[in-house]
């Protein structure tokens, strides 16, 4: 085992920071005011796979594919569930397990372990923003006709959920904005579930533009009247990319959502300039990986107890044009199971602290090689860890079925949280009251990082008037020392800044050219401190 280090997917550092205050300032910007590359630059933090992924089955569908168990080469060999044992395993009570079942998957589901899963999530109810219907009839039929898997949920005690999606930026405008439309949905939504006896809906909206933030807040509040009115133990869950930086979900608006499932996956994706690992656990201080995406909507207002952690049961295949330092290119997902057979005879590595394996392997063309970022039980196993470590709701699978074939992966579920209580192991420094009060202050850090710069801006520009003063002057400028320890706290002044806007954007400006930029600029401005402070103390001394 190794560990291998990489560059994460780069990102405007100062344009996030400044995004991130803008939000904190001001959010009644209309989508007509939002300039489109603005847009277009965050799509990347909403997860494509599944909307890559329907668009792409979808347009099999179309094209006749309805023998899913052929196309995906199905193992539907029924789960025996008391093979081995007198009862089957149980979740532990203080555990969710949610997974999403793709229509696509056929009769995967005869080898899921209903008894360790709390929601299934059949995917999807694929909604026309034009009327509030669906617009994939097939798959609406197979879900009305999916008794017998709904039957064996509901008999292991797993909730039956139906997912609704829109991944479209002007679908999202058209649905969002047009309230009869909305019911229509809700309408068709409590028919089905009454229909085939599901449990509740799982909203799963991708691409939604800055300035409906109010509506989507409308329609998930009227949607969760309707569902608890028809029936009060209905459960309304929704889908968050791994960072909402556009604000699309008014977090402090929803606690009347029962659970709320971090698609933690496509960290990097065919936008990144680099491969990296598809479910990052941890990057680096202030990078894009998981535990700042969970610190982030923790910070938002989410409690643990409702947060829930999806994962991934697909890998990633990059592809490089040479050898050595070549850059690798996003080329093409793959299921668990397909990179289980693909590499079978490889050994993989890991990167122990990102916690994610891959296999590099020399390309199909001649001298290209190609690299496949996934997870397994290895690495899953430390993010079940962490999962239950920070205290989480549970942990979410996109999807069920990936792994059909490979039993391995429901093995971990069942070692990992099966029983009475799933043991949370606290550090005893979680208890001490300066640690609960350094906690405190860092779940407002961007309120008190906001508050500072304007008090800085306010504190320099004071000080810049004062200076106009000859009196003022004088008192600090008299004598060398005091101008030393200026030139000393300008410069700590610098790094502090520096350390704060690393601290925030989680970036280093130290790359490349511009380390020399920092450089050039710290000694040109410690020279013309030097300067101005020989030029004035001249002036002094030629005073009478």
């Amino acid at each position: 085992l190794y560990a291998q280090s990489v560059q994460p997917a780069p990102r405007d550092s100062v344009q996030g920071f400044w995004q991130q205050l803008k939000r904190v300032l001001h959010k009644g910007n209309s989508v007509s005011e939002i300039p489109k590359s603005v847009t277009e630059k965050y799509d990347l933090y909403y997860n494509w796979i599944h909307k890559d992924e329907l668009t792409l089955y979808d347009s099999l569908s179309q094209k006749g594919v309805a023998d899913w168990d052929r196309y995906q080469n199905i193992v539907s060999v029924q789960y025996k569930y008391d093979k081995d044992k007198t009862k089957p395993d149980k979740l532990a009570s203080n555990i969710k397990v949610f997974g999403w079942h793709p229509y696509w998957m056929g009769n995967a589901w005869k080898s899921y372990q209903f008894n360790l899963l709390s929601y299934l999530s059949w995917f999807s109810y694929n909604i026309d923003p034009e009327t509030g219907k669906f617009d994939n009839p097939e798959v609406i039929a197979a879900w009305e006709n999916a008794g017998e898997m709904l039957d064996l949920a509901h008999a292991n005690g797993c909730k039956v959920l139906l997912t609704i999606t829109s991944h479209t930026k002007e679908g999202n405008i058209k649905f969002l904005r047009n309230p009869v439309n909305q019911q229509t949905l809700i309408d068709n939504l409590l028919l089905l579930l009454a229909k085939r006896g599901g449990d509740g809906i799982d909203v799963n909206f991708e691409l939604v533009p800055e300035g409906l933030e109010q509506e989507m807040t409308d329609f998930l509040t009227n949607l969760s009247k309707r569902l608890k009115t028809a029936n009060r133990q209905y459960v309304l869950t929704i889908d968050l990319p791994i960072f909402d930086y556009k604000g699309t979900y008014q977090l402090e608006k929803l606690n009347f959502i029962d659970l709320f499932v971090i698609t933690g996956y496509d960290y990097y994706n065919v936008q990144s300039k680099t491969d990296g690992p598809v479910s990052p656990l941890k990057e680096g201080t202030g990078k894009r990986d998981i535990q700042h995406s969970v610190n982030t909507y923790l910070q938002g207002g989410i409690p643990r107890e409702k947060l829930i952690l999806g994962l991934p049961y697909y890998g990633a295949v990059w592809t490089s044009s040479g050898p050595g330092n070549t850059p690798f290119t996003f080329n093409k997902h793959i299921t668990y199971r397909e990179l289980k057979a693909k590499y079978c005879k490889e050994t993989p590595a890991y990167d122990l602290e990102r916690w994610s394996g891959f296999y590099t392997v020399p390309g199909i063309e001649p001298g290209t090689m190609e690299k496949c970022w996934f997870d397994d039980s290895l690495t899953l196993n430390r993010k079940f860890d962490w999962v239950v470590e920070h205290q989480l709701a549970g942990v979410g699978i996109w999807a069920l079925g990936y792994d059909n074939g490979y039993p391995e992966l429901w093995n971990l579920i069942s070692t990992k949280f099966s029983g009475d209580t799933v043991l949370v192991y606290k550090e005893p420094y979680l208890e001490n009251r300066y640690y609960k009060i350094t906690k405190s202050l860092m779940e407002y850090r961007t309120l008190f990082a906001v508050a500072g710069i304007f008090i800085v801006i306010f504190l320099l520009a004071g000080l810049v008037v004062a200076l106009f003063d000859w009196r003022v002057r004088d008192v600090f400028f008299q004598n060398k020392t005091l101008r030393l320890l200026y030139l000393l706290g300008g410069i700590t002044v610098l790094i502090s800044t520096y350390a704060f806007f690393i601290y925030i954007t989680g970036e280093t400006l130290l790359k490349g050219n511009s380390m020399l930029a920092w450089g050039a600029g710290l000694l040109v401005g410690v020279g013309m401190t030097l300067y101005l402070s020989h030029r004035y103390q001249k002036y002094l001394d030629e005073l009478p």
